[in-house]
């Protein structure tokens, strides 16, 4: 084997290695995650970030920010997308607890926690360390809902989301 042909097969095994799921995340590449949550449900997320405990990015035909545990994800994979105009992956070195600290209150969202069926539509009114404090639309008074128990979280107003 030349010397010539053994540079032009570790390029080549270089660039297979950069087009991988994980080297797209790691090199920035990467600008959609799909999720597939425990449900079984796929979400497609533009401009994901990547927390120490959650994924969360936009919806890609709502306006809607998704912060999905990663208690309640099977499964995580990363694209380019079609756009080379969409932010690319961004890591968070922070937990979804400080995550959703940074938010404007109160937000209109949407909640499930783990093992619910359904989304519940809440406004977040005050969020601490551990716990939420959500209004919720057809219960009166308010109700405390700790963090390690969300699955997902939907984001209705996605100018209260600061990342």
């Amino acid at each position: 084997m030349q010397i010539d042909d053994l540079f032009e097969d570790l390029e080549a095994q270089f660039e297979a290695a950069e087009n991988t799921p994980a080297a797209q995340l790691i090199n920035g590449k990467a600008r959609v995650a799909l999720v597939q949550d425990l449900d079984l449900a796929k979400h497609h997320l533009v401009a994901p970030v990547i927390g120490l405990d959650y994924v969360a990015g936009l919806d890609e035909k709502l306006p809607i920010w998704n912060l999905l545990s990663f208690q309640n994800v099977r499964s995580l994979s990363f694209s380019q997308g079609d756009e080379a105009s969409l932010p690319r992956t961004r890591v968070a070195e922070n937990l979804l607890a400080a995550c959703l600290k940074n938010m404007k209150t109160p937000i209109a969202a949407e909640w499930k926690g783990m093992g619910d069926g359904a989304f519940r539509p809440v406004s977040i009114l005050q969020v601490s360390e551990s716990m939420l404090v959500l209004a919720a639309d057809n219960e009166s008074g308010l109700i405390g809902v700790p963090i390690c128990r969300l699955a997902h979280l939907r984001i209705l107003s996605v100018d209260n989301f600061g990342v």
